[in-house]
């Protein structure tokens, strides 16, 4: 953004944060201006406008800039040696429900969500989606 643009900057974000309900004052639009002002206006004016129609809440700045320029996930180390672990867990209850369905049965109870789907569709029915971390049925 140019320094020209800061007028009409301040003007759309004071019209987020009313959309938001956001007091929008001098040092939030100078905070936002610094870190979105290597960005386009128009960039960061249609952005906004996709937060305003779609957004819960008011936007902060990454989600003011493109998808591409954004800071990558950061998982710490911690996470994903958890998320491994709790892949080969899934992986292992999945073989025991194919393989022994009473200890499976036994394992996740009656009252899980596996459980339920169990009781209502039967073990040929009941899987476990990885990608979306949940039981669901076939």
């Amino acid at each position: 953004m140019h320094t020209n643009d800061l007028e009409a900057f301040k003007w759309m974000l004071k019209r987020c944060g009313k959309t938001f309900g956001k007091k929008v004052d001098d040092e939030l639009v100078e905070a936002y201006w610094a870190a979105l002002k290597d960005e386009p206006l128009s960039t960061v004016e249609r952005l906004a406008g996709h937060q305003m129609r779609y957004g819960k809440f008011f936007p902060k700045p990454s989600e003011l800039r493109p998808k591409a320029d954004r800071a990558p996930e950061d998982r710490s180390e911690a996470d994903k040696k958890f998320r491994i672990c709790e892949d080969a867990c899934i992986r292992s209850l999945e073989e025991m429900r194919q393989h022994d369905y009473a200890a499976w049965l036994k394992r996740v109870g009656s009252n899980s969500s596996a459980g339920r789907i169990n009781e209502q569709f039967g073990p040929s029915r009941v899987y476990y989606d990885l990608p979306a971390r949940c039981w669901k049925r076939a």
